[in-house]
């Protein structure tokens, strides 16, 4: 889980915590036209709704959803949905968190929703993971929970091919609800993975934030209610104790059920009735009260260090009053909101691209932060030697805004951006994931988001979106940035020279004062490309039948493989390749290669620079990046259908017409030696540079990004490297999966890719001779203050690939973390989470790499790796339970069901494939992974892959 600038961090999760917390659905609510269709009806919304106040019209509800509520109270909300096909999701909401505990119960919510997998009515301890995982499901992503200030969420995705299985998924969520069993035995064991979970979380972004949304917070409960807890009461609460506190919150009257997928409404709202109409409320069940958050009515400054950050922050937040998305009128005002922050985010990564910028990166929206508070928020990262300068160019901004509003052009290109977004998302309604709807559900049901559904949406945007006026967007200033109760933060690596927090209210009333002039904006071109060549040919075709793709060979000696879906009705995937990559490239020239692709990205492409380009395609839906790997330079993209031109235009561009300019060669080497500055006061950091040193026998060629790499970065060597990978087009393959036509997308190729000159050479990687240290190796790092662990157990050896022996090691590290965790995790309580990896390479030699990594208490990490040790040692010798084997079997069989309608599938088989140089048609089958996978060959693999002979182990101590 990432900790950055909204609440992150603050949600507790079972089992391995991967749902996103609170803050994190929210950080972009104002950026609609940069974020995915299939999420953005979830992102737009932040409001608490409820009945639309009198002279207002009330939001209808999405005719999609079929909602309902029973006797008891138990509120529930059915939506049947095809994608993917052959699946449920299924969600119990309780309408209670962590803000609900009392002083001695502080931690008691999360502890609770961890206990909800160790043993209920129907399911005894392991019951439940052994249940979804003989479904071919997994552990975390499809079996999960997560507890927030304000709520707890139980998730559960199911295959739906099976009435008997579905049932079965209904009475998991029973059990949830009035079912958990909280045995001492298994309590005890539960309490220490939810210490480890906590001890995963300590670190420099963690003290830093805790401080901050207690002053936040201050005065409020929720300032005193973490959701992870705290760690004596959790060691310590009696399991009478977790009991009451289930009865007094788990009730009828605060619980919601949502069902979504590849089932009957009808039948659905059958099994809600039948599985949840007897549930009743108990003689200690509680109304939820209001948790009431003071706003700030003074401007207060918060300076924080820590010897573990490696830059420096800014953050100016304003606590505001909820408000409400219940209403076409608050709709409306959404949507004024929406381009407001879009006009700023984009004025501020203007100032990034600066040769000397003030800033790293900058960025801000509005969003819910608890119930009953919401947060403008802007932020920005900056040199911490300088980050009073970083703070007084935010403020500018802010008061240029405040002086001179935004411009027309600015409105009118925001205005094409999210209207291209609204209706991307209307043309891919049939293709949204259930898992995206069912969010939206959920925000429905716990805080009253509105929930009209896309249609209606896409006609409210359609009339009110040109009818937004300049004067509305700027009026909007004042409720975000009022001239009090602003709490700005100042985070910095810990110095003996830090400002006061006088320094910082001082500059805010300083350039509160300043009279500045209005932003300038520069007039862009009309079109990418002014002048084409003369138009090339397809020199051959062939076909592959059996994955329905087509083979073109252009004129230039370019390769294109199509393949025409109707997975998505408006998207298209792009990816290219060429071989060569780092690899041609000699080792002093390395920084040069890997600092070229971004120094062309925030330069532009041919007459454009890089902001201009951006606004010309502000109402286009089509990007491309390019990139220079270890083996391979080539192309990465998307479009809708409808601006599938573009694709091929930006493509043509990045041969064509890369720019390189000083001015972006100077803000990129600002901002790299900014973030690089104190990046030896990360832990992790000094632990990742270890393993790689280990892992590549300290080739230079593998050495990391430091300021003394930064002082090696030139301009001219980026742009030769660059334009010598990208000279052929005829060396490149190009791969194209989505919905278009493919006579349409062969003129497009003839146009912009077959016209491009090409030279006819063949190139290939190189192996420079990159090998691992002699294995066994065993070191220790110590660094950081936490007391905390982390391990990494490597273990790598020259093995020949093969498409068989590469699936059997996928298959043995599958089966290995499985075992792992229920040794390690649920048996020893020794860590929260352990993953396990295998995989085989072909270049630069052919080798495996295989890994387990984990976090743990410092006195036992030794303990626990010995431990990983003896399992492995174990299944080498007898073979792994065969009921691992079954399940990881069937786990494939569902990925494949899956994949095989998925464009994000199909793009990367095609693409590993033809780099490989194998034949797309030959799937790996269901049929094919189980008579592969069997326990001899697992235990097979885990003797060659994973046994000490090959082992180098770093392990990551604290300095004391």
């Amino acid at each position: 889980m990432m900790f950055t600038f909204t609440p992150e961090g603050l949600t507790g999760g079972s089992p391995y915590c991967r749902q996103p917390c609170q803050g994190d659905k929210y950080m972009m609510r104002h950026n609609i036209a940069r974020i995915l269709p299939a999420v953005f009806l979830l992102i737009i919304f932040s409001g608490c709704a409820g009945l639309a106040p009198a002279g207002k019209t009330p939001l209808p509800l999405d005719p999609k959803v079929l909602q309902g509520e029973l006797d008891n109270g138990i509120r529930y909300f059915i939506r049947e949905n095809h994608e993917p096909e052959n699946r449920i999701s299924l969600r119990l909401f309780v309408n209670a968190g962590s803000v609900l505990e009392e002083d001695d119960q502080q931690g008691l919510a999360h502890l609770l929703e961890h206990m909800a997998f160790k043993g209920s009515t129907h399911f005894d301890e392991g019951g439940l993971e052994d249940f979804l995982e003989g479904l071919g499901m997994r552990f975390g992503p499809d079996l999960n929970a997560y507890t927030s200030f304000d709520e707890t969420v139980y998730q559960l995705e199911l295959p739906a091919d099976d009435p008997e299985v579905i049932e079965k998924g209904f009475l998991v969520l029973q059990d949830w609800a009035d079912g958990i069993r909280i045995d001492p035995e298994a309590l005890n064991r539960e309490r220490l993975v939810v210490r480890e979970e906590w001890r995963l979380r300590q670190g420099a972004q963690t003290r830093i934030r805790d401080t901050q949304i207690s002053r936040l917070l201050e005065g409020s409960r929720y300032a005193e209610r973490f959701p992870i807890g705290k760690m004596d009461v959790v060691m310590n609460i009696s399991a009478e104790g977790v009991r009451d506190f289930y009865q007094r919150w788990y009730h009828p009257g605060l619980m919601g059920i949502a069902v979504v997928g590849d089932i009957n409404a009808g039948e659905a709202e059958s099994l809600i009735r039948e599985y949840f109409s007897g549930l009743s409320e108990s003689e200690n069940s509680s109304r939820r009260p209001n948790i009431p958050v003071p706003l700030s009515q003074e401007n207060q400054a918060l300076v924080l260090s820590d010897p573990e950050l490696t830059i420096g922050r800014v953050e100016l937040m304003t606590k505001l009053p909820p408000s409400p998305l219940e209403s076409v009128e608050d709709y409306r005002q959404e949507i004024r909101e929406i381009l407001f922050w879009n006009m700023l985010n984009s004025r501020l990564d203007e100032r990034t691209r600066e040769a000397q910028p003030p800033f790293m990166r900058a960025g801000g929206s509005s969003y819910s932060y608890v119930r009953e508070v919401d947060l403008s928020y802007l932020t920005a990262q900056g040199n911490p030697e300088n980050i009073l300068v970083s703070l007084q160019e935010l403020l500018k901004e802010l008061r240029r805004v405040e002086l001179h509003g935004f411009t027309e052009p600015e409105l009118k290109r925001e205005r094409s951006r999210v209207m291209k977004a609204v209706e991307n998302a209307w043309k891919e309604q049939e293709n949204r994931e259930s898992s995206s709807i069912i969010r939206e559900i959920g925000e429905y049901y716990l805080k009253g988001v509105g929930m009209p559904g896309i249609d209606f949406e896409y006609e409210l945007f359609k009339k009110e979106l040109p009818l937004v006026s300049l004067e509305e967007v700027n009026s909007l200033f004042y409720r975000f940035f009022p001239d009090k109760g602003r709490l700005i933060t100042v985070s910095l690596p810990a110095s003996d020279s830090l400002p006061g927090e006088e320094d910082v209210l001082g500059l805010l009333e300083r350039v509160s004062e300043q009279d500045l002039p209005p932003y300038r904006e520069e007039i862009i071109g009309e079109s990418l490309i002014t002048e084409l060549p003369k138009p090339g040919t397809i020199s051959n075709t062939h076909s592959l039948p059996a994955v329905e793709t087509s083979i073109l060979e252009l004129s230039n000696g370019m390769t294109l493989a199509l393949k025409p879906t109707d997975f998505q009705q408006n998207r298209v995937l792009l990816a290219g390749f060429s071989p060569g990559g780092e690899s041609l490239v000699p080792t002093e020239e390395l920084p040069a290669a890997r600092t070229a692709v971004t120094i062309l990205e925030e330069s532009g492409l041919g007459t454009f620079d890089a902001t201009g380009l951006e606004k010309f395609l502000a109402d286009k839906d089509a990007s491309v990046k390019s990139y220079i790997g270890r083996y391979h330079e080539g192309f990465t993209g998307e479009a809708s259908t409808g601006d599938l031109e573009y694709l091929f235009q930006l493509i043509h561009l990045y041969f064509s017409a890369p720019r390189f300019d000083t001015s972006a060669f100077d803000s990129v080497r600002e901002r790299l030696s900014t973030s690089l500055a104190n990046r030896d006061k990360s832990p992790q950091t000094l632990f990742s540079d270890t393993l790689t040193r280990l892992l590549s026998g300290g080739s230079p060629r593998r050495e990391p990004f430091t300021l003394e790499t930064v002082s090696r970065m030139d301009l001219e060597a980026s742009e030769r490297i660059y334009r010598e990978r990208f000279a052929d087009p005829g060396d490149f393959t190009l791969i194209f999966v989505g919905n278009f036509d493919p006579e349409t997308l062969k003129e497009f190729a003839k146009k912009y890719l077959a016209s491009l000159p090409g030279k006819g050479t063949a190139e290939s990687w190189r192996d420079n001779g990159v090998r691992p240290v002699e294995a066994p190796v065993y070191e220790t790092v110590r660094k950081g203050i936490e007391e905390k662990a982390t391990a990494a157990l490597m273990f790598t050896r020259p093995m020949t690939w093969s498409r068989q022996d590469a699936a059997r090691a996928g298959a043995a590290a599958s089966i290995l973390e499985n075992t792992l965790r229920e040794r390690i995790r649920e048996e020893l309580g020794g860590t929260y989470s352990i993953s396990a990896w295998a995989n085989l390479y072909r270049r630069s030699y052919e080798h495996v790499e295989g890994g387990v990594y984990f976090g743990a208490d410092p006195g036992q990490v030794e303990n626990l790796s010995r431990e990983v040790l003896k399992i492995s040692r174990e299944i080498a010798e007898t073979g792994p339970e065969e009921q691992y084997v079954e399940n990881e079997v069937e786990a494939y069989r569902r990925d494949y069901e899956t994949g095989m309608k998925e464009n994000s599938f199909w793009l990367r088989h095609l693409e590993q494939t033809l780099q490989d140089g194998d034949d797309p048609e030959d799937l790996l089958t269901p049929e094919e992974y189980a008579e592969l996978v069997s326990s001899e060959g697992v235990k097979n693999k885990i003797s060659e892959i994973f046994r000490e002979e090959n082992l180098i182990q770093v392990i990551l101590l604290p300095e004391n």
